[in-house]
């Protein structure tokens, strides 16, 4: 037997190892394109929040694009007890806030305390609630969050954020809901 022929064997065995193991890939790759810098002029945005006297506004630096109206889909992971699982948008996750208020324990240190219920038809499996939190100036100075797993249709959920303490704070705003 030659030489050439008793290494045909073993190079076949770690091609197919290789093939199943995901390391390489018969199929061909596509390239990514690079993403080109947009240039345009710096815009300002003004968004309304919903507590009375209190307006942010954003400021685009040039170079960056503009946003868009509609958020696009994209790749999204989130932490489950686990480990992290891709999101996917549900249109049957449907939450009504129905009241929050703060909250202040025999320390000083306060929280944002509240409900929200699941009105959906589904189970939510992960509920996040992002609480923003306000100056007497409507200044934006932190925020702080509470979350939930596995929420039933018609459940109510009486959340709770951790205890913080900010001499500065006055006024709070649930900032966003997530459902996943």
């Amino acid at each position: 037997m030659r030489p050439e022929t008793r290494l045909i064997a073993p190079l076949m065995l770690l091609i197919v190892l290789l093939l199943l193991s995901g390391c390489i890939s018969p199929a061909p790759v596509t390239p990514v394109t690079p993403l080109t810098p947009v240039s345009t002029p710096p815009t300002t945005f003004v968004t309304p929040i919903s507590t009375s006297q209190v307006t942010a506004t954003v400021t685009v630096a040039p170079g960056n694009p503009v946003p868009e109206e509609t958020p696009i889909p994209m790749l999204a992971y989130v932490s489950r007890p686990y480990g992290l699982v891709q999101y996917e948008y549900n249109p049957a996750h449907k939450v009504r806030l129905l009241e929050s208020h703060v909250e202040t324990d025999s320390r000083g240190a306060t929280m944002v305390v509240g409900t929200i219920k699941n009105i959906g038809t589904e189970r939510i499996d992960l509920a996040t609630v992002t609480i923003s939190l306000f100056d007497a100036d409507g200044n934006l100075i932190g925020s702080e969050y509470s979350d939930v797993y596995y929420l039933e249709p018609n459940r109510v959920w009486k959340f709770r954020t951790n205890a913080f303490t900010m001499s500065d704070f006055r006024t709070h705003q649930v900032a966003e809901i997530f459902t996943g």
